[in-house]
Formats: C-alpha cells, structure tokens, sequence
C-alpha cells in the first residue's frame, strides 16, 4: 500500500468500535512489518513475520503508550509526521510512481524509504494511542477526521 493509498483510505475513517480500529492498527503493523522485512530479507515471506521482526526501538515505544497519562496519549494521538517531510515523501512518491523507481538517485531511494518508514511508524503509534483512548472512553472521532 503506498502513502497515498494509505492517507486516502484512513481520511474515510469515520467512528470506529476499538475492535475496527484493532484491525486498522494490524494491517498497519502488516504494512511495517512487511516492508521492514524486505528490506533485511527480500526473500522471507511476509506472512511468516512476527513481532520480534519490528524494530525494538518500535515495540518499546508502542509498549510505554499504555502508561501514557490521557494528556500524553492525546498528544500522540494528534502526532503527526513533520510537514517538511511530508511533502518531501509525496514528492518522492510521485516521482517513483510517475517515472519508474530507476528515476530515482541511490539518495532518493534511500531517503523515500526512510521517509516511509518515519511515516508508518507516526501512523502505527498515532493508531495505538487512538485505540488507548478509545478504551478509555474518549471520543475519538475529531482525532480520525484529522488523518
């Protein structure tokens, strides 16, 4: 799923129960664990893949949310990729998508996939905070409008 498919379908997210964002949350964990492992391994298949395959520094920051206080959680809920890198990432994109990934330098390549991997990594913690506040009995819906 590229970026752009991804900001589409999440900016249709409406209310969701915590079990439909429970799904949300694990085909983006998918997303990350796939693309992670083919970067290490090209020739692993995807649906082998565990948790133990994502970064650790990933699994620590995804296990504190949940001793996050709800002013914390919020804030992570609300997080999102820096605007400079944003528009950088589409940039790089649109060029892979419209020229071929060979119009892409070795640098670019490099920066889209660390890019894409700062963005999924915003998007999996933003989706786990959500899920948090859910549980907690907030009202998320402001916070899925603004994805």
């Amino acid at each position: 799923m590229s970026v752009v498919e991804l900001e589409s379908w999440l900016s249709k997210v409406k209310e969701l129960s915590v079990s439909e964002l429970l799904t949300v949350q694990e085909r983006v964990t998918q997303e990350l664990k796939t693309k992670t492992s083919s970067l290490e391994n090209p020739n692993d298949d995807a649906a082998t893949i565990t948790d133990a395959d994502l970064p650790p520094e990933l699994v620590q920051e995804l296990t504190e949310l949940s001793s996050l206080n709800d002013k914390a959680l919020l804030k992570a809920a609300r997080n999102h990729l820096p605007a400079k890198d944003a528009q950088r990432l589409r940039q790089l994109n649109h060029k892979q998508q419209k020229y071929g990934r060979s119009s892409l330098t070795q640098a670019e390549s490099r920066e889209l996939e660390d890019l894409g991997y700062q963005y999924d990594r915003h998007i999996l913690l933003r989706s786990q905070a959500i899920v948090l506040l859910k549980e907690r009995g907030y009202d998320i819906s402001k916070l899925l409008k603004a994805s």
